[in-house]
């Protein structure tokens, strides 16, 4: 019994962890070099066959290679295109460190950043469809 409780633990602590951030996010906010306190982030499901008409806005692509991207998309053309790319490490189960590479505009706007900056570390709260990170206070 000993043996079998210690065996559900392992088991239940690994799918905690295994919930992890990675996928499509929308979100109010890009990863940019403005630090923000919190990021509210909705799950994209990519079976959702409103999934096409929901490509517009604000999405942060956590990969499972532990790299994002975060970009602004429009159904036109004629708009200002921010995007950026960085990295993404666990700080246990649950927190998360954020590290921008660098940012990007396009369209009607256009500028460059290229700097590696730590955003800092984020608490990371799952509900249901929606993830928050939230600027960890030591």
């Amino acid at each position: 019994m000993k043996n079998f409780s210690l065996l559900f633990l392992l088991l239940i602590g690994g799918a905690v962890y295994a919930q992890g951030i990675e996928g499509i996010w929308r979100t109010g906010e890009l990863l940019t070099y403005r630090v923000k306190e919190q990021y509210v982030m909705t799950f994209v499901n990519r079976n959702d066959e409103t999934v096409e008409v929901a490509l517009y806005g604000n999405f942060i692509v956590f990969k499972d290679d532990g790299t994002f991207t975060s970009n602004y998309a429009a159904p036109c053309g004629n708009d200002c295109f921010t995007s950026s790319e960085g990295v993404f490490t666990y700080k246990g189960q649950d927190q998360v460190v954020l590290t921008l590479h660098q940012v990007e505009q396009s369209g009607t706007c256009s500028s460059s950043r290229v700097e590696t900056v730590e955003l800092g570390v984020y608490d990371i709260q799952r509900e249901k469809d929606r993830l928050l990170l939230s600027k960890h206070k030591k």
